[in-house]
């Protein structure tokens, strides 16, 4: 049987110099390449010629599928205003924003969702910013909110992980990198993954702290990371 793969279509690809592998525009790999090492390609028929190889994350080489659709809304919560987007499987993103504006949350959508196509829609917030608020505030589960995670292999695991921490708990980098069968030093790719997460609250990545009794870091602002601690704290 012949398993090799027909090219049947012409994007634009970038390649990687130092590992020799070509991806599309956007990939969500972990460790993102220095601009300095990327080249760019007219099609991944160009890449191959050049003697790269095709990611095996982003799969430049297949038939590009149709852009993903979403919904998204701004809804008020106590710690700022939230940016909701889910597409029919679930939430797929969750932002803490300053303002109502959701241009800061559309922007970062269309860095983390390859051609999105994000559509306006206020029944999202409705439907969903009260729950995670619930969730947050009076112990509700949020077992039952759907989620839609796109991600590495390592990240999903991660951000698994991050959903077994007890709400009113708090772990350390390093514990939590034991706990999915890695040493403690791996602390750090953890502490990437965790930044990456783009679910925050219900994937609370704001459980995590420093081994040395630090907040961390928090993509959100550490006041609100101190602030998300001590309410769900105060009603554990």
């Amino acid at each position: 049987m012949n398993t090799e793969r027909t090219l049947t279509v012409s994007a634009p690809v970038v390649g990687v110099k130092t590992t020799r592998i070509y991806c599309r525009p956007i990939c969500r790999s972990s460790r993102e390449p220095r601009r300095e090492n990327c080249i760019p390609f007219v099609d991944a028929a160009a890449a191959r010629a050049a003697k790269y190889r095709p990611c095996k994350l982003c799969r430049p080489d297949d038939t590009p599928i149709p852009p993903p659709r979403v919904r998204y809304g701004v809804g008020v919560t106590p710690i700022g205003h939230l940016f909701v987007a889910a597409t029919e499987r679930g939430i797929c993103a969750l932002y803490i924003l300053d303002a109502a504006d959701p241009t800061p949350g559309l922007d970062r959508l269309r860095g983390e969702i390859l051609n999105v196509e994000a559509v306006p829609d206020p029944s999202v917030a409705t439907e969903w910013v009260p729950r995670v608020m619930a969730h947050l505030v009076e112990g509700r589960t949020a077992d039952d909110i759907p989620l839609d995670l796109t991600g590495t292999p390592f990240q999903l695991k991660v951000w698994d992980a991050l959903r077994s921490i007890p709400r009113g708990t708090t772990t350390t980098y390093g514990s939590l990198a034991r706990s999915i069968g890695l040493a403690a030093g791996a602390a750090r790719a953890v502490g990437t993954a965790c930044g990456a997460n783009p679910v925050s609250l219900i994937v609370p990545c704001h459980r995590v702290v420093r081994a040395g009794g630090g907040l961390g870091g928090y993509e959100w602002g550490l006041h609100r990371k101190k602030a998300l601690l001590e309410m769900e704290e105060a009603s554990s």
